[in-house]
């Protein structure tokens, strides 16, 4: 026997003072709980049409997770580099299935990183915004690659982790 789907829940960003009202359309959420965790709302799911199910986009998140686990030997405490990390998805994985894991997720993309600091941070993650030039996700980017190094010491992880 399944489960009843969950309805999720969503949290809203307060309007700004002296903002105008929205009257005929509602405010988009900022962040959707579901099934004991916080997802991106659809619209910033900058993925495929299947990870605006909420279900599908859970389940691929924990699927990378504990891919991780078994291919990688990933364990508590040991941490994953997440180069490109968007909205999160390996996170919302990682704490579900290896809650002791440390993460770092880098992006260029700077609303990306903002969401995720605010929305999933925890004991043992971080986020930073890497303001390195990508034709495609960081036209105005500063920084040119080829003299870019991950902020964070040599040595210092267990996995590095790129999904696009």
């Amino acid at each position: 026997s399944s489960a009843p789907a969950q309805r999720p829940r969503t949290a809203m960003s307060p309007p700004a003072l002296g903002a105008p009202q929205q009257s005929r359309a509602s405010p988009l959420p900022e962040a959707i709980e579901f099934d004991g965790s916080v997802l991106p709302p659809t619209h910033r799911r900058f993925c495929g049409a299947e990870f605006r199910d909420h279900a599908y986009y859970l389940q691929s998140a924990d699927a990378e997770a504990r891919r991780l686990v078994a291919d990688c030997k990933l364990q508590a405490g040991q941490t994953v580099l997440d180069v490109g990390c968007g909205q999160g998805r390996l996170a919302i994985g990682l704490s579900r299935v290896l809650p002791n894991a440390k993460y770092v997720g880098i992006d260029v993309d700077a609303a990306s990183i903002e969401w995720c600091a605010k929305h999933l941070q925890r004991p043992g993650y971080t986020f930073t915004h890497v303001d390195v030039h990508n034709e495609r996700y960081n036209r105005a980017g500063k920084a040119k690659a080829g003299g870019f190094r991950f902020p964070m010491a040599d040595a210092s992880v267990r996995v590095i982790y790129l999904y696009s």
